[in-house]
């Protein structure tokens, strides 16, 4: 289950974003990912909820995560497109 490794490394990169934006809540996260990748939305969305409130983390609570895969088998395996927040 690599969803799990992504789920953290998407919670350390929010707290990248919050320790420089001070957002009241992060809101979604849109990513691209290779078309042959067999990443689930609902289950990093899940996991990312449980970090986030494991670490007390009240700006993710709400996150949604949205995947888009894109057009291209040689492009890296996930990028984060971008990050929603509410100020």
């Amino acid at each position: 289950m690599h969803e799990l490794s992504i789920a953290q490394y998407l919670f350390d990169f929010c707290k990248t974003i919050e320790q420089q934006y001070k957002p009241k809540e992060i809101t979604k996260i849109n990513l691209s990912v290779n078309p042959l990748s067999c990443l689930n939305e609902d289950i990093l969305g899940f996991l990312l909820k449980n970090i986030a409130e494991s670490e007390k983390n009240i700006a993710l609570q709400n996150v949604k995560i949205h995947i888009e895969k894109n057009n291209s088998p040689d492009s890296r395996e996930i990028t984060v497109k971008d990050i929603e927040i509410e100020e």
